[in-house]
């Protein structure tokens, strides 16, 4: 039986949080979720990603924030997205 969010983060595979009014996410948020396939923030008050706010994610093959108020990306954000060699 799981007992607290911790216990599923690293097997969490899709995490969507879109419209939910989020305004800031801390560095940090997404640790120990190592297995995430897909975050979707779209549809919040973001205005600023920290550049290592994906770090933990070593098996992150998409990310959505669209909709959002972020006005830079720092390239180095999105370092850790795997890409399909089979294209």
């Amino acid at each position: 039986m799981l007992s607290t969010f911790a216990d599923v983060a690293p097997t969490l595979k899709l995490l969507t949080l879109h419209g939910n009014k989020i305004s800031s996410l801390q560095t940090g948020v997404f640790a120990n979720m190592s297995s995430l396939n897909l975050i979707n923030i779209d549809d919040n008050l973001l205005e600023d990603i920290p550049i290592d706010l994906l770090s933990d994610c070593v098996n992150l093959v998409q990310v959505s924030i669209q909709n959002n108020q972020v006005r830079n990306i720092d390239d180095a954000l999105f370092n850790t997205l795997r890409y399909d060699q089979q294209k």
